[in-house]
């Protein structure tokens, strides 16, 4: 999937895709097809917005490589899982 990545300083990066996302959702990316699978939260400023992002910090390898090389395209499970902040209402 296409990407746009903004280098935001040098431990955290700001991707942004295409389409709304659900509050409290969580997104799982990859520059591999079939390995090395990371989730991160998704956001998006309203419901029916035309892009939702990811704000990750630089603390491991998969993060601190996408902060020095950004990705202009990623893979993408398009199935999103709930995350924590979802389950608050109940």
């Amino acid at each position: 999937m296409q990407v746009q990545a903004r280098v935001q300083s040098r431990a955290v990066i700001e991707i942004t895709f295409p389409g709304a996302s659900e509050p409290g959702m969580f997104g799982r990316i990859s520059r591999h097809a079939l390995a090395d699978w990371h989730a991160f939260a998704l956001f998006s400023e309203e419901r029916k917005a035309v892009s939702h992002m990811m704000v990750i910090s630089g603390l491991g390898d998969f993060t601190k490589g996408l902060i020095t090389t950004p990705p202009a395209t990623l893979y993408v499970r398009m199935l999103k899982f709930p995350g924590l902040p979802y389950c608050a209402p109940m």
